[in-house]
């Protein structure tokens, strides 16, 4: 589904190409097995059903979240459409000793989608959450893909980031050193294929989605005034990943090439769009204490109090990209879609992984270092540090 209100438009950006390819894409998918690694997430969740219109023979799929599988499953099995795929939804973490033998068990598979990651700027606010964002966004990708080869899987998918191009936070360049050891390990015997997209809107934990959250509770908005993304719906985002992994091919990265800086959103824009919506405008407050004071004495359907400010957190870019100048893109294969050839600069992931075993079996694990073991291995990570999280933030 396409919110018009917020992305102006009401056709998926990606509907030309995939019309044109729609016949192949039944054809590949017809008599395939497909993995969906992490699928009980937004973007999960959406590739799950993408998918499903092509009518794979099996979709299996694994999610650490046993809340939002449940709810994915429910949902598939409450639509009204005829499912001839066999479904198997597991709870399991994809580093786990269980999640090998299951694989092994319930293998082999044609195409594996990995879209399980730590996605959050926030995660690097302390060296534990970076340490497991390091595992699951490198390592465990890696293990995967590894493990995908030695299968004979056709094509192997991972879900990057526009975060990726010129990192500026911990999460784009995780989401970079994954997309540079793949391109390292791959030996041309298991297709790769990426994606880098934009902020998928409302999807779980975004900020948008935080807006329907703090409206439910009735509690204020709160969003950076100077911070502007790109937005694809839900469903545009199953859409691209299942091109990407369906015909990308030799550590390709597609990214929607539609998007210029005339067509970025600020935060504060979709917070009063959203109000709107429920019937209120925006009461702009000065500090967070101010706009909770506000919300006490709210007895109207007029006015909701926003604490808009300007962001000074570590992490924040303030304007995101799919490509930097060094990366060669092709835009003339696909209407909708751009593709970043291989990273030349494939990472020693041998080196890059014994050297991050030394960091976090050492008895005092510090930020300070994991970060500086980042930036040895991405000469381009424009890390800058504010002193400052977005969990001190409403």
């Amino acid at each position: 589904m396409i919110d018009t209100e917020y992305l102006n438009r009401n056709v998926s950006i990606f509907r030309p190409d995939l019309d044109i390819l729609e016949d192949e894409l039944n054809d590949k998918y017809s008599n395939s097995s497909v993995l969906v690694v992490g699928g009980a997430g937004s973007i999960g969740q959406a590739v799950c059903n993408t998918l499903l219109n092509y009518n794979p023979k099996s979709l299996h799929v694994v999610d650490i979240s046993e809340n939002n599988l449940v709810e994915l499953t429910r949902d598939i099995r409450s639509q009204d459409r005829i499912i001839k795929t066999e479904l198997k939804f597991i709870c399991l973490d994809v580093g786990s000793d269980e999640f090998e033998i299951m694989f092994n068990d319930l293998g082999p598979y044609d195409y594996i989608y990995n879209l399980s990651a730590l996605k959050h700027v926030r995660s690097e606010d302390n060296p534990y959450t970076l340490i497991r964002m390091i595992k699951t966004n490198v390592i465990n990708t890696v293990k995967l893909y590894n493990m995908a080869k030695t299968s004979k899987v056709k094509s192997f998918f991972c879900v990057s980031t526009d975060k990726a191009a010129n990192p500026g936070n911990a999460m784009g360049a995780s989401k970079l050193l994954m997309e540079m050891a793949l391109a390292h390990v791959d030996d041309g015997n298991c297709q790769i294929a990426l994606a880098r997209f934009a902020n998928v809107l409302f999807s779980d934990g975004s900020l948008p989605a935080g807006f329907v959250n703090r409206y439910n509770k009735k509690q204020p908005l709160s969003a950076p005034s100077d911070i502007k993304r790109y937005f694809i719906s839900r469903d545009e985002a199953g859409e691209l990943c299942t091109l990407a992994g369906t015909f990308g091919a030799n550590s390709e990265i597609y990214f929607p090439k539609h998007f210029d800086r005339n067509n970025a959103v600020s935060f504060t824009e979709i917070a009063e769009k959203y109000l709107k919506s429920e019937g209120y405008d925006a009461l702009i407050c000065n500090s967070e204490e101010e706009a909770k004071k506000n919300m006490k004495t709210i007895n109207d359907k007029t006015n909701w109090p926003c604490y808009f400010f300007k962001s000074n957190t570590t992490g924040e870019k303030s304007i995101e990209e799919f490509y930097t100048k060094n990366e060669n893109v092709n835009f003339s294969q696909y209407e909708s879609i751009g593709i970043i050839s291989k990273n030349d600069n494939a990472l020693d992931y041998e080196i890059f992984e014994k050297e991050f075993k030394k960091i976090i079996t050492n008895d005092s694990i510090n930020r300070n270092k994991i970060l500086d073991f980042m930036k040895k291995n991405l000469i381009d990570f424009s890390h800058i540090e504010k002193g400052r999280s977005l969990n001190e933030k409403m």
